[in-house]
Parts: structure tokens; sequence; C-alpha cells
């Protein structure tokens, strides 16, 4: 399996994935290991995370990006509230522009690969 795809969403919460930029996590950046990526489990849900905008991987250039628009349309980072019996260590890598108050869930970053949604729930 390559890595997967970013994720993201617009301001209405439509989510989608980016055609080149890769899932990143936060707690230093980094593009997670796919021996460590688990399928989302049923229940999980989705969520945008309004005044953050997501950072994804370009393999291209070999460089982190920070994606605020796409498709000239404003956009945001999008992470998912996981069901109970998983642990989330991963936060979804993002740069905050707006301070916005979240609820306090459990929010863990995600990636499409084919047509399957990943997510990062333990610490490497």
């Amino acid at each position: 399996m390559n890595q997967p795809f970013l994720v993201f969403s617009d301001k209405k919460g439509k989510i989608y994935n980016h055609p080149s930029l890769k899932m990143v996590c936060s707690s230093s950046l980094c593009l997670p290991k796919k021996e460590k990526l688990v399928r989302l489990p049923k229940g999980s849900k989705f969520f945008y995370l309004l005044g953050k905008h997501s950072i994804g991987f370009d393999p291209y250039t070999g460089r982190f990006e920070i994606l605020e628009k796409f498709q000239g349309k404003k956009v945001y980072a999008v992470a998912v509230f996981l069901i109970p019996a998983y642990l989330r260590l991963y936060r979804p890598a993002y740069l905050l522009k707006k301070r916005v108050k979240l609820p306090l869930w459990a929010y863990t970053s995600v990636g499409l690969y084919g047509e399957e949604i990943f997510m990062l729930p333990q610490k490497e």
C-alpha cells in the first residue's frame, strides 16, 4: 500500500481527498508508517476543524504543504472521533489560522487509500 491521500473539507462539511498530497500526522509532522495504519472502524465520526488548514506531504517536491484552498474554495482540516476501544495518540496535522473552540473529543488523523479510509490510532 502507498501512503494514503490527504482528506479535507469545505465549510459545509463535505469531505474530499487531495489528488496528490499525502496524509500527515501531527506530533512533529510525520508520514504515518503503513504497517501502523488501521481501517477506520464503523461508528467513527468525521469532523472538519474550522479555522484549521490541513498540512499534507507532496511526494514530488518532498515538502510539507499547507492546504488553505482547493479549486478556488477555502478548505479545512478533517479529523475523526474514534469509537470506544481505540486509543488515539496522533492528531491531524494542521495550521491554526483562527482560534475556534472544539469539543474535547479524541480527534485523530485520517487519510484515503483507494476507496477506504485509514487512521493512525496508536503511537509508533
